[in-house]
């Protein structure tokens, strides 16, 4: 079978290997991260250490040698920069590979989200009021416009993340809304203010799909339960549901951008206006992707199927609430959980009962459980002995 090329070794690289690691593709990851992982599962034949993507002429060209060995490999992105690094690089690419990702000017299509709003909006999908900045006075000005609390949030969320390690800022003052553009600007981010949707972590959804053509062939929704950290940052605790509203609602988001492959579609639910808003589409495979998988749907086998053997994908049924955990990312925000709401202290480990998916820990591929434990007490003793470390990825 055609082997796999995975860019990036982390939470979601190592969904994706599981995926198709379980079909017995021979599946390879592609590493520029020393906090990488992924790599030492049981269904990943070899790893390549790569440069960064930003690097992009190096990167490339490690590619392309890469590609050489193997031998016209099936090529899928990890995570946002390999994304946008080898759209723009396709020509040059598609000599060695099989590409599994839109062309460049599809992914900018919903990558800038300026451009995202636009599109999605006018196809009928409600959008927070936005306002695009580009002076921490204009911040100012747009917070007060649209009244606190509000978010002042990247127009590139990937950049920005990598950063600072939440997907935005909540502001509650003009002065908080100036800061917020400030830092941003400071890594070279363009940024917008935008009205808050009221509600916590729990009434965000995400709507899984593949498309052709922005026309969709299987779908998959889950609701998030808790964020890491707690509203501003990425999932670590969803649980599948057929959440029937934003089907309708996702399918014309992914028809405005004209999409093609697999994507995760966030929305939240407005308690004021009584309906889902679109928050973004990721391009590319989420963290919670092994949930799918274990629930029946499993996207990257699916993907590969269409791409690699010409196989059309048909609709799939689902199981229902099965619950998938980030143990890393949720283990370590318990505490802001517990501050939040003494509550919490016996409610938060309900989930862990449960016999989730977990998105590192699995009994048949224990390796990079303890990899990633490793990283972790290592990054806890340079805490405590006063030495600088690398801060654990979170892509």
């Amino acid at each position: 079978m055609k082997p796999v090329l995975i860019l990036s070794g982390h939470v979601i690289s190592l969904g994706i290997a599981r995926g198709l690691g379980a079909a017995s593709i021979p599946v390879h990851v592609a590493s520029y991260d020393s906090a990488d992982f992924a790599h030492s599962s049981r269904y990943v034949c070899s790893l390549f250490r790569v440069p960064k993507p930003t690097e992009t002429d190096a990167f490339i060209a490690r590619l392309l040698e890469i590609g050489r060995s193997l031998g016209q490999a099936y090529l899928i992105p990890g995570d946002d920069a390999s994304l946008l690094a080898i759209s723009h690089h396709r020509a040059a690419l598609e000599k060695s590979f099989l590409l599994a990702c839109p062309p460049a000017e599809a992914v900018e299509r919903f990558i800038d989200k300026t451009v995202a709003y636009q599109l999605v909006g006018a196809a009928g999908v409600p959008v927070p009021q936005t306002i695009y900045v580009n002076s921490a006075k204009e911040a100012g000005d747009a917070a007060e416009q649209l009244g606190y609390p509000c978010i002042v949030k990247p127009t590139e969320s990937h950049f920005y993340y990598d950063h600072f390690g939440v997907k935005f800022r909540h502001v509650a003052k003009r002065s908080e809304a100036e800061t917020a553009f400030t830092e941003a600007q400071s890594v070279g981010v363009s940024t917008m203010v935008q009205e808050f949707i009221v509600g916590d972590d729990r009434m965000g959804v995400n709507y899984n799909a593949y498309a052709i053509d922005g026309e969709t062939k299987v779908e998959f929704t889950a609701r998030k339960v808790r964020m890491s950290p707690p509203g501003e940052g990425v999932p670590s605790l969803v649980r599948s549901a057929q959440v029937e509203e934003v089907l309708d609602l996702g399918r014309r988001a992914l028809r405005a951008v004209g999409f093609s492959g697999y994507s995760c579609t966030e929305f939240k639910w407005d308690a004021r206006k009584n309906r889902y808003v679109f928050f973004e589409v990721n391009g590319r495979y989420n963290r919670s992707n092994l949930l799918a998988t274990r629930c029946g749907i499993n996207f990257p086998l699916i993907e590969y199927q269409h791409r690699v053997m010409g196989v059309i994908p048909v609709a799939q049924s689902f199981r229902k609430n099965v619950w998938w955990l980030d143990e890393f990312k949720d283990l370590s925000s318990f505490p802001l959980w517990l501050r939040l709401s003494p509550r919490n202290a016996i409610t938060f480990w309900r989930p862990y009962l449960w016999r989730p998916v977990c998105a590192v820990f699995s009994w048949r591929d224990p390796k990079p459980f303890f990899n990633r434990l490793g990283q972790y007490a290592g990054a806890f003793w340079k805490k405590v002995t006063g030495r600088k470390s690398k801060p654990a990825a979170g892509n």
